[in-house]
Parts: C-alpha cells; sequence; structure tokens
C-alpha cells in the first residue's frame, strides 16, 4: 500500500508543472478574448455617443487583434466629421499591452485631409559629437522646439515626433517630461561620413504624440535622444528631432491636404541623391495657392551642397543646410513653385544630393491648400 502511493505522489508532481502551465495559458487566452470584447463594446459605446453629440467617426475595416499579450486596434482609414469641422487620413493603429494598460502607442498614417487647416513643425539639433570628438562621453543634449503659424483658432488634429540617431538604437525619448516610445522608421549607413560606435547606422524613430499634449503654438520640451553618458560601446549619438502638427481651421471652406515621407537616407559628397517620392495626390482643377514642402535634414555644416529638388527643380537655396535648429540639424519649409504642380498632378519626386560634406535625411511633409 505504502509503496503504491508513493508512486501516485512522484507521478502527481512529474505531470502538476505542466498541467499548472497549460491552465494558465488558457487563463491567459480567456482573459484576452474578454478585454477583447469589451473593447469593441467600448468603442461602439464611444462612436454612438459621439454620433448623439453631432460627430461622424469613419473606421472601415477595424479589427482587434495582438494576441496574446497586446490591443491592437487598426481601421484601414480614419475619417471624423463634426460642428467643428473635419478631418480625414490614412491608416489607423493603436497598441496596449495588457499588463500596462494607461500605456497606448497611437500611429495615424497620411495622406492627411483637414478643412482649410495646414502643416507647421519645428526641429532642434541634439547632436554632442564634433569630427574631433565622435564618441563624446557627455550626457543626451535637451533642447525646444518652437510650433508658431497655428492661427487662433486653429485646432490641432494630429502631431508627430520625428528623431534621429547615428551610432546605435535609441527608442526612447522624453517629451515634455514624459517618456516615449517611437517606432522605427528607417535605417541608412553612415557610409564613412562618420565612424560613431564604430559606423553604426543613422536611424529615424517617430511618435505619435497625442493632440491635447500640443494644443497650439508654443515651446516644447525634448530630451533623453542619445542613449546615456555611461560606457561608450553602444552608445548613439543624438542627430536631432523635429514636431510636426497639422491642424484644422473650424469653418473654412478649402480643405487642405498633407502627405507625409518618414524614413532614413544618406547621401556622400559626389553619390546618387537621396530621393522619395510623393504619390496619391490629387490637384485640383486649377493650382492651389498654397503649397509648401517641410523637410528635417541632418549632418548639415558650412560646406557647398546643390539645392534640394522638387519634379526636377531647385526648391531651395544652394548650401542650405548648415544646422540652422543647432549642431547637424536643418528643419525648413520651403515655398513651391506654382508651375511644379500643375493640375492633374498624381506624383512628385523630391531630392536631395551632396558635394561639400554628407546629409541624411529623416521626414517630408507635402501640403496644399486650393
Amino acid at each position: 500500500m505504502s509503496a503504491g502511493t508513493a508512486a501516485r505522489r512522484s507521478r502527481f508532481w512529474l505531470f502538476a508543472p505542466p498541467a499548472l502551465l497549460a491552465l494558465l495559458v488558457a487563463a491567459l487566452a480567456a482573459a484576452w478574448f474578454v478585454i477583447r470584447a469589451r473593447t469593441g463594446d467600448a468603442l461602439d459605446a464611444f462612436v454612438a455617443n459621439e454620433s448623439a453629440a453631432g460627430r461622424r467617426w469613419d473606421c472601415p475595416e477595424r479589427a482587434i487583434a495582438g494576441f496574446p499579450f497586446r490591443i491592437e486596434v487598426s481601421c484601414a482609414r480614419l475619417a471624423i466629421e463634426g460642428p467643428e469641422g473635419a478631418l480625414a487620413a490614412g491608416r489607423l493603429r493603436t497598441v496596449t499591452q495588457i499588463y500596462q494598460p494607461r500605456h497606448t502607442i497611437f500611429e495615424l498614417d497620411g495622406p492627411f485631409r483637414a478643412a482649410s487647416g495646414g502643416v507647421v513643425a519645428d526641429g532642434v539639433g541634439l547632436a554632442r559629437r564634433t569630427p574631433a570628438n565622435q564618441n563624446p562621453g557627455t550626457a543626451p543634449k535637451s533642447g525646444s522646439l518652437i510650433i508658431t503659424g497655428i492661427p487662433q483658432n486653429g485646432r490641432v488634429r494630429a502631431a508627430y515626433l520625428v528623431w534621429q540617431t547615428i551610432g546605435g538604437p535609441d527608442v526612447s525619448v522624453v517629451f515634455e517630461g514624459v517618456a516615449r516610445t517611437g517606432t522605427l522608421m528607417g535605417g541608412s549607413a553612415q557610409r564613412g561620413c562618420w565612424n560613431v560606435n564604430n559606423g553604426g547606422a543613422y536611424r529615424t524613430y517617430r511618435a505619435t504624440i497625442p493632440a491635447a499634449e500640443v494644443p497650439g503654438n508654443g515651446t516644447y520640451a525634448i530630451s533623453g535622444v542619445g542613449g546615456t553618458a555611461a560606457g561608450i560601446a553602444g552608445r548613439p549619438d543624438g542627430q536631432g528631432a523635429s514636431l510636426i502638427v497639422i491642424y484644422d481651421v473650424p469653418g473654412g471652406a478649402a480643405p487642405t491636404n498633407v502627405h507625409l515621407r518618414f524614413g532614413a537616407m544618406t547621401v556622400r559628397p559626389g553619390g546618387p541623391a537621396m530621393t522619395h517620392s510623393f504619390t496619391g495626390l490629387s490637384m485640383p482643377s486649377r493650382t492651389p495657392p498654397v503649397r509648401a514642402l517641410l523637410v528635417g535634414i541632418g549632418d548639415g555644416e558650412s560646406f557647398a551642397d546643390p539645392a534640394m529638388q522638387f519634379a526636377g527643380a531647385p526648391v531651395s537655396a544652394a548650401s542650405a543646410w548648415s544646422g540652422t535648429e543647432g549642431t547637424y540639424w536643418d528643419d525648413a519649409r520651403l515655398a513651391i513653385p506654382a508651375g511644379l504642380m500643375p493640375a492633374g498632378t498624381t506624383a512628385r519626386a523630391n531630392s536631395q544630393g551632396a558635394s561639400g560634406d554628407c546629409l541624411t535625411w529623416g521626414y517630408a511633409a507635402l501640403m496644399y491648400r486650393p
């Protein structure tokens, strides 16, 4: 009898851990589906409440995914219309970790279409390195992003924080005293321009900032780009950052189109130009009177470089990139001549070459309004 009892006990402890693990997995799966259902119900209730208040939210192809540790809500495009105005944009995606329910990452893609609005931006240089000291041991720099140009009755509809590093990854940033996590938008090689952290790549990150946290014109603080001051190995240097803000104006009759491009490109002197294209453009029957190109360019110094090209024509001055926002970062707004965007235009190429020094590219925004 005692021998049989011992054998049964030994089998119990043999099979108990796998059984408990299976129960834990089943409980986690059940909890995720419950949270998923409640998320869907909460979204439906929100849309219904907004409809009762006279606002219409359109989120076609809505999906809730992310099993087992995340709740990801997405839709093919987002459109909002109400008494205050209207906004249309591209794909919407939000991500929430089930173990961090108060931390949600929002991503909203262009093109954007706002009622009589526009886009403004500002940048700041965050580099610590110098040609004589390419791997400095100082702490990351802090700076300010100064947004101007939003009309008094303008309302912020979307805001993006873009930052670029060199030598290594740094997905985190502090904006207005709050730690943010960015999404890697692209990387490009140093191409011998520097030897930061043994030649590690340039990387561009983007974080969506809730519109309520960028209410309008003002000064916004940024810090924490470029790792820590502890240890050289693996620490990137900051390059620069830009805050891009899209707004509309209530009661405006003329819709504004904004096309955004994020990524990382590098050009060496004499090498092939950095080139990208704006696609999906829809020019009205007459050329829009308001046309602007906003760009974030890194690594610029006081060397001779060619003008930026748009549709094969120069739209900036030569040698325009010299760190006007601080060391190694430029954020510029360029006017687009009417002849470069005639009626019926659906796509336009945008490029930048180099002849005196290396340059990098972090973002571009094209705006046009009838």
